[in-house]
């Protein structure tokens, strides 16, 4: 599951994560949600992301690749830095992030 626009949601509208979702009684191998801090934090050239799996063959795939292609150690302190500081998030960068999205399609609003 693509989450990389997690945050950029429309005014009245709650994000609801594939995690959110999961029955915790299964083992859920089969679902494997990718995060990205290129939209929601506007750091496309940072290249940092995240993976989230419980299959094990997955994640061993991930990590050898990682080995070779990690983001630099500036950028992911950087995005650490970011993501540490609710406060900002929730105050300042995300109800900046939602104003400047475009109207929904049809003029349709959530319910929350």
């Amino acid at each position: 599951v693509d989450e990389v626009f997690a945050l950029s949601v429309f005014p009245g509208v709650d994000f609801c994560s594939a995690l959110d979702v999961l029955d915790a009684s299964q083992s859920n191998d089969h679902v494997h949600v990718v995060y990205s801090a290129a939209k929601d934090l506007a750091l496309s050239g940072y290249r940092v992301g995240a993976i989230l799996t419980r299959n094990s063959a997955i994640f061993d795939c991930v990590s050898a690749v990682g080995a070779f292609c990690a983001a630099s150690t500036p950028a992911q302190a950087l995005v650490a830095q970011l993501c540490a500081d609710d406060a900002w998030l929730e105050d300042v960068w995300i109800p900046a992030l939602r104003e400047r999205l475009p109207p929904p399609p049809g003029g349709a609003q959530g319910s929350s």
